[in-house]
Protein backbone atom coordinates (compact mmCIF):
# COMPACT_ATOMS: atom_id res chain seq x y z
CA UNK A 1 0.00 0.00 0.00
CA UNK A 2 1.41 3.33 -1.04
CA UNK A 3 2.00 5.96 1.67
CA UNK A 4 -0.36 8.91 1.68
CA UNK A 5 0.94 12.47 1.69
CA UNK A 6 -1.19 15.47 2.58
CA UNK A 7 0.37 17.76 -0.05
CA UNK A 8 3.07 18.12 -2.69
CA UNK A 9 5.64 19.52 -0.23
CA UNK A 10 5.62 16.36 1.88
CA UNK A 11 5.89 14.29 -1.26
CA UNK A 12 8.97 16.18 -2.45
CA UNK A 13 10.57 15.90 0.99
CA UNK A 14 10.03 12.17 1.13
CA UNK A 15 11.54 11.75 -2.33
CA UNK A 16 14.61 13.78 -1.38
CA UNK A 17 15.15 11.74 1.77
CA UNK A 18 14.84 8.50 -0.17
CA UNK A 19 17.37 9.70 -2.74
CA UNK A 20 19.80 10.71 0.02
CA UNK A 21 19.53 7.26 1.65
CA UNK A 22 20.10 5.59 -1.71
CA UNK A 23 23.21 7.70 -2.38
CA UNK A 24 24.55 6.92 1.05
CA UNK A 25 24.13 3.15 0.48
CA UNK A 26 25.82 3.53 -2.93
CA UNK A 27 28.76 5.43 -1.45
CA UNK A 28 29.21 2.74 1.19
CA UNK A 29 29.21 0.00 -1.46
CA UNK A 30 31.70 1.93 -3.63
CA UNK A 31 33.96 2.53 -0.68
CA UNK A 32 33.92 -1.19 0.21
CA UNK A 33 34.85 -2.03 -3.39
CA UNK A 34 37.60 0.63 -3.52
CA UNK A 35 35.78 2.78 -6.05
CA UNK A 36 35.97 6.63 -5.69
CA UNK A 37 32.95 8.60 -6.91
CA UNK A 38 32.46 12.32 -7.44
CA UNK A 39 30.75 12.57 -4.10
CA UNK A 40 33.70 10.80 -2.49
CA UNK A 41 36.09 13.25 -4.07
CA UNK A 42 34.08 16.17 -2.69
CA UNK A 43 34.19 14.75 0.82
CA UNK A 44 37.90 14.05 0.47
CA UNK A 45 38.55 17.61 -0.71
CA UNK A 46 36.54 18.98 2.20
CA UNK A 47 38.56 16.88 4.63
CA UNK A 48 41.82 18.11 3.07
CA UNK A 49 40.66 21.72 3.28
CA UNK A 50 39.92 21.33 6.96
CA UNK A 51 43.33 19.81 7.54
CA UNK A 52 44.96 22.68 5.65
CA UNK A 53 43.16 25.30 7.70
CA UNK A 54 44.11 23.52 10.92
CA UNK A 55 47.75 23.45 9.83
CA UNK A 56 47.60 27.15 8.94
CA UNK A 57 46.33 27.90 12.43
CA UNK A 58 49.22 25.94 13.92
CA UNK A 59 51.72 27.73 11.69
CA UNK A 60 50.29 31.16 12.46
CA UNK A 61 52.49 31.48 15.54
CA UNK A 62 55.52 31.47 13.26
CA UNK A 63 54.12 33.25 10.23
CA UNK A 64 56.56 36.21 10.38
CA UNK A 65 60.33 36.33 10.39
CA UNK A 66 60.21 38.23 13.68
CA UNK A 67 58.35 35.36 15.34
CA UNK A 68 61.11 33.02 14.25
CA UNK A 69 63.91 35.33 15.39
CA UNK A 70 62.31 35.77 18.80
CA UNK A 71 62.88 32.10 19.46
CA UNK A 72 66.54 33.04 19.95
CA UNK A 73 66.88 34.27 23.58
CA UNK A 74 69.73 36.65 22.70
CA UNK A 75 67.75 38.29 19.91
CA UNK A 76 64.58 38.42 22.01
CA UNK A 77 66.45 40.17 24.82
CA UNK A 78 67.98 42.71 22.45
CA UNK A 79 64.68 43.32 20.67
CA UNK A 80 62.64 43.82 23.83
CA UNK A 81 65.27 46.00 25.42
CA UNK A 82 65.30 48.24 22.36
CA UNK A 83 61.53 48.63 22.68
CA UNK A 84 62.02 49.55 26.35
CA UNK A 85 64.49 52.26 25.48
CA UNK A 86 62.31 53.55 22.66
CA UNK A 87 59.27 53.74 24.94
CA UNK A 88 61.29 55.52 27.65
CA UNK A 89 62.59 58.01 25.11
CA UNK A 90 59.09 58.68 23.75
CA UNK A 91 57.73 59.31 27.25
CA UNK A 92 60.63 61.63 28.08
CA UNK A 93 60.12 63.48 24.81
CA UNK A 94 56.41 63.97 25.45
CA UNK A 95 57.15 65.30 28.95
CA UNK A 96 59.77 67.65 27.56
CA UNK A 97 57.38 69.00 24.92
CA UNK A 98 54.69 69.53 27.53
CA UNK A 99 57.06 71.45 29.81
CA UNK A 100 58.49 73.57 27.01
CA UNK A 101 55.03 74.47 25.74
CA UNK A 102 53.97 75.44 29.27
CA UNK A 103 57.04 77.66 29.65
CA UNK A 104 56.38 79.28 26.26
CA UNK A 105 52.84 80.15 27.29
CA UNK A 106 54.02 81.57 30.62
CA UNK A 107 56.77 83.59 28.97
CA UNK A 108 54.42 84.89 26.29
CA UNK A 109 52.13 86.13 29.05
CA UNK A 110 55.05 87.83 30.81
CA UNK A 111 56.15 89.55 27.59
CA UNK A 112 52.61 90.77 26.95
CA UNK A 113 52.42 92.23 30.46
CA UNK A 114 55.75 94.01 29.99
CA UNK A 115 54.54 95.47 26.70
CA UNK A 116 51.34 96.68 28.35
CA UNK A 117 53.39 98.55 30.93
CA UNK A 118 55.85 100.02 28.42
CA UNK A 119 55.89 103.53 26.97
CA UNK A 120 54.88 104.24 23.37
CA UNK A 121 55.88 106.60 20.64
CA UNK A 122 53.15 108.72 19.02
CA UNK A 123 53.07 106.26 16.12
CA UNK A 124 52.13 103.46 18.56
CA UNK A 125 55.45 101.62 18.69
CA UNK A 126 56.35 100.14 22.08
CA UNK A 127 59.63 101.42 23.50
CA UNK A 128 61.87 100.48 26.42
CA UNK A 129 64.66 102.36 28.15
CA UNK A 130 67.94 100.70 29.08
CA UNK A 131 68.46 101.61 32.74
CA UNK A 132 72.20 101.22 32.39
CA UNK A 133 72.86 103.25 29.23
CA UNK A 134 69.64 105.35 29.06
CA UNK A 135 69.27 104.36 25.42
CA UNK A 136 65.79 103.75 23.99
CA UNK A 137 64.79 100.69 21.99
CA UNK A 138 61.64 99.50 20.29
CA UNK A 139 60.30 96.02 21.06
CA UNK A 140 62.06 94.80 17.90
CA UNK A 141 65.40 96.12 19.12
CA UNK A 142 65.63 99.28 16.99
CA UNK A 143 67.61 102.04 18.73
CA UNK A 144 65.38 105.17 18.67
CA UNK A 145 67.26 107.16 21.28
CA UNK A 146 67.62 110.11 18.91
CA UNK A 147 64.10 109.92 17.51
CA UNK A 148 62.52 113.40 17.68
CA UNK A 149 59.37 112.10 19.40
CA UNK A 150 61.21 110.40 22.29
CA UNK A 151 61.58 113.64 24.25
CA UNK A 152 57.81 114.02 24.52
CA UNK A 153 57.20 110.43 25.71
CA UNK A 154 55.54 110.05 29.12
CA UNK A 155 57.26 107.16 30.85
CA UNK A 156 55.09 105.06 33.19
CA UNK A 157 56.44 104.67 36.70
CA UNK A 158 56.52 100.88 36.41
CA UNK A 159 57.85 100.78 32.85
CA UNK A 160 59.98 97.63 32.43
CA UNK A 161 63.67 97.90 31.64
CA UNK A 162 64.88 97.12 28.14
CA UNK A 163 67.34 94.54 29.44
CA UNK A 164 64.61 92.59 31.24
CA UNK A 165 62.43 92.63 28.16
CA UNK A 166 65.30 91.58 25.91
CA UNK A 167 66.22 88.73 28.28
CA UNK A 168 62.65 87.47 28.14
CA UNK A 169 62.69 87.71 24.34
CA UNK A 170 65.93 85.75 24.16
CA UNK A 171 64.49 83.05 26.40
CA UNK A 172 61.37 82.84 24.25
CA UNK A 173 63.50 82.31 21.16
CA UNK A 174 65.53 79.68 22.99
CA UNK A 175 62.38 77.81 23.98
CA UNK A 176 61.18 77.88 20.38
CA UNK A 177 64.46 76.30 19.27
CA UNK A 178 64.27 73.66 22.00
CA UNK A 179 60.70 72.85 21.02
CA UNK A 180 61.66 72.44 17.37
CA UNK A 181 64.66 70.27 18.29
CA UNK A 182 62.55 67.94 20.41
CA UNK A 183 59.85 67.70 17.74
CA UNK A 184 62.45 66.89 15.10
CA UNK A 185 63.98 64.23 17.35
CA UNK A 186 60.56 62.74 17.98
CA UNK A 187 59.85 62.52 14.24
CA UNK A 188 63.22 61.75 12.69
CA UNK A 189 64.76 59.50 15.33
CA UNK A 190 61.97 58.01 17.42
CA UNK A 191 59.43 57.82 14.60
CA UNK A 192 61.95 56.14 12.32
CA UNK A 193 62.94 53.73 15.08
CA UNK A 194 59.33 52.78 15.81
CA UNK A 195 58.62 52.17 12.12
CA UNK A 196 61.68 49.93 11.85
CA UNK A 197 60.91 48.03 15.03
CA UNK A 198 57.31 47.45 13.93
CA UNK A 199 58.25 45.63 10.73
CA UNK A 200 57.53 42.03 11.69
CA UNK A 201 58.23 40.63 8.23
CA UNK A 202 61.63 42.32 7.92
CA UNK A 203 62.74 42.90 11.52
CA UNK A 204 65.98 44.69 12.41
CA UNK A 205 69.12 42.63 12.80
CA UNK A 206 71.14 42.55 16.01
CA UNK A 207 73.46 45.21 14.57
CA UNK A 208 70.47 47.38 13.65
CA UNK A 209 69.04 47.04 17.15
CA UNK A 210 72.31 48.29 18.59
CA UNK A 211 72.34 51.15 16.07
CA UNK A 212 68.76 52.13 16.97
CA UNK A 213 69.63 52.25 20.65
CA UNK A 214 72.72 54.32 19.89
CA UNK A 215 70.72 56.82 17.82
CA UNK A 216 68.08 57.15 20.52
CA UNK A 217 70.74 58.00 23.11
CA UNK A 218 73.14 60.09 21.04
CA UNK A 219 70.53 62.34 19.39
CA UNK A 220 68.31 62.90 22.41
CA UNK A 221 67.94 66.65 23.13
CA UNK A 222 69.01 67.88 26.55
CA UNK A 223 65.44 68.72 27.56
CA UNK A 224 64.27 65.16 26.87
CA UNK A 225 67.32 63.70 28.60
CA UNK A 226 66.55 65.81 31.65
CA UNK A 227 63.08 64.27 31.82
CA UNK A 228 64.55 60.79 31.50
CA UNK A 229 66.99 61.42 34.33
CA UNK A 230 64.16 62.44 36.69
CA UNK A 231 61.83 59.55 35.75
CA UNK A 232 61.58 56.10 37.30
CA UNK A 233 62.80 54.52 34.08
CA UNK A 234 66.40 53.35 33.80
CA UNK A 235 68.88 55.60 32.04
CA UNK A 236 68.77 55.41 28.27
CA UNK A 237 72.50 54.78 28.27
CA UNK A 238 72.49 52.11 30.93
CA UNK A 239 73.22 48.50 30.00
CA UNK A 240 74.42 46.94 26.77
CA UNK A 241 72.92 44.87 24.03
CA UNK A 242 74.68 41.76 25.36
CA UNK A 243 73.06 41.85 28.82
CA UNK A 244 69.39 42.73 28.71
CA UNK A 245 66.19 41.78 30.46
CA UNK A 246 63.23 40.59 28.39
CA UNK A 247 60.06 42.69 28.83
CA UNK A 248 56.66 42.09 27.25
CA UNK A 249 56.51 42.10 23.46
CA UNK A 250 54.70 45.22 22.19
CA UNK A 251 51.28 44.49 20.69
CA UNK A 252 50.77 44.35 16.93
Amino acid sequence: MSPKYPDDFDLITAMQNAKARAEEREDQQNAAAGRVTGRGLSRSALHSDRELRAQQREDREFQTLLDQLLQDPAYAAAYHNTWDRLNDAEQATQSALHNIEREIVELHTALSEMEDKAARLPDGRIIFRDGGTARIFTAKGLDVTNHPDVAAVQWPENAPDWRDYRTAQDRHEELDREHNDVLQYETDVLGTARDRMSDRDNPPSMDELESIQSDIASHMPARAMAQLDTSDSPSIERGSIDAMKVPELPPL
